[in-house]
């Protein structure tokens, strides 16, 4: 199992795919999944990619088949929505199949709901806490303008998170970037 040791308590494991011709170098695209989700969710893109790069899919701090975050007692403090409803029995698989036509958009298939519902559901209630503690307040404004390697930002035509005009503001913030609108009204793109 491919995994890289962060620290003594936490194992971060990685999907390495590569069918490229060994005998030349070839770039690395590194794919990073979205909330309760896994680097298994980038399965789509991958025959697409890995035949002309080397794609580094990881299963994020806590999430999939990496360590799971500590219990978070401070997160307990700050956000007791979210934690009455991720440690209720079925908490977070319950917060995913509520979001998840929101997520996927209208003309995503039910099967296809229902797979990501189970593959988010999975989530460790510490690790969701510990995420829901922490992003919905993080500003990284600042750091955008500091990436310097080639950078794909997608989105939807539709998607609930912020309009197309709202993305290309700070996606021309990453120099070397490019922006990509999806038809659809689904905020996930993986």
């Amino acid at each position: 199992m491919p995994v890289i040791r962060l620290d003594p308590d936490a194992d971060m494991y990685y999907r390495n795919d590569d069918f490229t011709d060994p005998w030349q170098t070839s770039e690395t695209v590194l794919m990073l999944h979205g909330n309760a989700e896994n680097g298994a969710v980038w399965f789509g893109w991958v025959p697409h990619l890995a035949r002309r790069f080397r794609v580094i899919r990881p299963d994020m701090r806590g999430f999939g088949q990496s360590t799971p975050m500590p219990d978070r007692a401070e997160a307990a403090a700050n956000v007791p929505g979210w934690v009455a409803e991720f440690e209720k029995p079925g908490g977070v698989a319950s917060w995913a199949e509520r979001t998840m036509r929101s997520r996927l958009g209208s003309d995503f298939p039910d099967d296809g709901v229902t797979w990501w519902t189970g593959l988010m559901g999975r989530t460790a209630a510490s690790t969701q806490l510990g995420f829901m503690q922490n992003i919905p307040m993080s500003d990284i404004s600042a750091d955008m303008p500091k990436i310097t390697c080639p950078t794909l930002v997608m989105t939807t035509e539709g998607s609930a998170l912020g309009s197309v005009e709202a993305t290309r503001k700070w996606q021309q913030t990453i120099a070397r970037s490019r922006l990509l609108v999806l038809p659809g009204d689904s905020y996930h793109v993986a």
